[in-house]
């Protein structure tokens, strides 16, 4: 995947992605929090990535 992202310039958004998974990981056994106020404590998550990732996650019933 480095080698794909870093051609579209986005090596070092793939490297804060690998960061983020793998601190959920340690921090939360592959939990994705699901309250949008949780994820947003994660580094390099905002208002957009924690909405796409409950949607994502957890279905557009996450967002209600």
């Amino acid at each position: 995947m480095a080698g794909v992202t870093r051609s579209l310039g986005l090596a070092r958004r793939n490297q804060q992605l690998r960061s983020l998974g793998e601190r959920v990981e340690s921090e939360r056994g592959d939990q994705v929090p699901e309250a949008e106020g949780a994820l947003r404590r994660l580094p390099g998550v905002g208002s957009y990535v924690a909405t796409a990732v409950r949607c994502f996650a957890f279905g557009p019933a996450a967002l209600s």
